[in-house]
């Protein structure tokens, strides 16, 4: 039953992030095309736009890199891993997950204080006066999601290395 929650779970969050990350992309090309319409005929830019780029841009970052991990295909340097021999192959990309675990809570602990500092302060964006602890919330957001994904594609990888998921593609052979 559990299981079957986390797989309903993960895919209705798989859905809202592509389709945010579609919204979001597709806004962004919406908002910098007129911006340049505009300026061609008017001489004058839309006032804002650079800001509501700015922080779709930045949502687009941080939900695209949770989404990258939840579909492993994050950043990944693999050229050593061609020279490795199948068993340090696999020790490898778990180390690689394990500290990508270990870098997304450093960047989960760095961006909490940012969005209570906001909150506290009431901080305001300079241009549109949007509260901005909405915008610095997207960083800790796209961690809890990167340090989930993390953990599970971890859990996966250590699995599929110990040869206890035979389905598994990535499995080790000794």
């Amino acid at each position: 039953m559990l299981k079957s929650f986390l797989a309903t779970a993960s895919k209705f969050l798989a859905l809202v992030e592509e389709r945010w990350l579609c919204i979001a992309l597709s806004l962004m090309g919406l908002t910098i095309l007129s911006d340049v319409i505009i300026r061609t005929v008017t001489r004058s830019s839309i006032y804002g736009t650079q800001e509501v780029v700015s922080y779709l841009g930045i949502s687009v970052i941080t939900i695209g890199a949770a989404a990258a991990t939840r579909t492993e295909k994050h950043i990944d340097v693999d050229i050593i891993y061609r020279y490795l021999p199948l068993k340090a192959q696999g020790l490898l990309k778990i180390f690689n997950s394990l500290f990508t675990v270990f870098m997304t809570i450093i960047w989960l602990t760095w961006t909490i204080p940012l969005v209570v500092s906001a909150v506290k302060i009431n901080e305001l964006s300079p241009m549109l006066l949007m509260p901005m602890f909405i915008v610095k919330g997207l960083l800790p957001l796209g961690a809890v999601l990167m340090i989930i994904y993390s953990v599970a594609v971890t859990t996966k990888k250590i699995r599929a290395y110990l040869g206890k998921n035979p389905n598994e593609t990535e499995r080790i052979e000794a």
